[in-house]
């Protein structure tokens, strides 16, 4: 399993950041661009840089441009060198598959542009990209959602995976999220873990070393990142959940949780040991047959993401 050798998750370090997003999953169907739309990547591509021109400028921390780079890797970034800010869609060793099959110019990358000001929305498209450690029978289609409200969705389409693949080059799955500062490796991001189907958000900071999916994102799967307000600029009933014991030993309460959020205790290796959306106001964590030591504690709801310390001593 990944470990998180440097993560900072002090909750405070994590409000005191001008830039905070808030992570929610969902299904529905995937529709590909139209067939018409013109590859922005020639047949046989393959570690590409790709320019490209957004209609409104997108915030990322301190940078806001309308101008980007497109990685072939699977990811979006302001520059081709620094890449100081970095939107994660599904990032792995890609390539055209027909490098792989023989047949090429089968993997054409589109992108489209939907709606009015200021709602308009950037669609990118990645069709049926094959791995470079892959196998020929593998393939991914996924899209890149940029929206003119500062609002980020990855959204996956159909798939083939071998058992055991060796797709994503070692690792068990993408890598996908938020890069808000990545100049000098993994300064700041908010990155998924754990299985695609019902993943966590994890915030590292100044990390040695990235997360991935246990998974590849099946058919269908969406996953949504919007900008949300720092915990320290919201009301107090907005700011009422209560976190105890601390120590604790053999329960871990959260009160006044909304239904909906989604509530992670993780180690400090990074393995969620225990998951779950709440469905009442109160919430209770067994931890009596967990080894003692410090935990971390992850919700997120409408209004923030949230990351407490927990000592359990038994």
């Amino acid at each position: 399993m990944k470990k998180l050798l440097t993560l900072l998750f002090l909750s405070t370090a994590l409000w005191g950041n001008a830039q905070i997003w808030r992570f929610t999953h969902s299904s529905g169907t995937y529709t590909p661009l139209p067939t018409n739309l013109p590859s922005l990547v020639s047949p046989g591509w393959d570690d590409e840089y790709i320019p490209i021109t957004l209609p409104f400028n997108f915030t990322i921390r301190n940078i806001t441009s309308n101008q980007w780079v497109l990685d072939s890797w699977g990811y979006i970034s302001d520059d081709s060198t620094s890449e100081t800010a970095i939107l994660a869609g599904f990032v792995c060793d890609l390539q055209d598959l027909g490098n792989l099959t023989g047949t090429t110019g089968i993997s054409p990358i589109r992108m489209q542009t939907t709606g009015t000001t200021p709602n308009q929305i950037v669609k990118i498209e990645f069709v049926n990209a094959g791995f470079y450690t892959g196998d020929s029978t593998e393939f991914a289609n996924f899209q890149i959602w940029i929206y003119e409200n500062n609002t980020i969705e990855y959204r996956f389409g159909p798939n083939s995976y071998l058992s055991g693949t060796n797709a994503f080059d070692g690792s068990t799955g993408p890598i996908v999220g938020i890069g808000n500062d990545v100049t000098n490796g993994l300064d700041e991001m908010y990155l998924l873990d754990s299985i695609s189907a019902s993943p966590v958000m994890v915030f590292l900071q100044n990390a040695t070393s990235p997360l991935e999916l246990d998974d590849a994102p099946a058919n269908g799967k969406i996953y949504r990142f919007e900008k949300t307000t720092p915990a320290n600029s919201l009301s107090s009933n907005e700011q009422k959940t209560k976190i105890y014991p601390n120590p604790a030993n053999d329960f871990l309460y959260i009160s006044d949780v909304q239904r909906g959020d989604f509530i992670s205790l993780l180690n400090m290796d990074g393995q969620i040991v225990w998951s779950a959306q709440a469905q009442q106001p109160k919430v209770e964590i067994p931890i009596s047959e967990l080894p003692q030591g410090l935990y971390l504690l992850s919700t997120n709801n409408k209004w923030n993401y949230r990351v407490e310390k927990i000592l359990i001593q038994h």
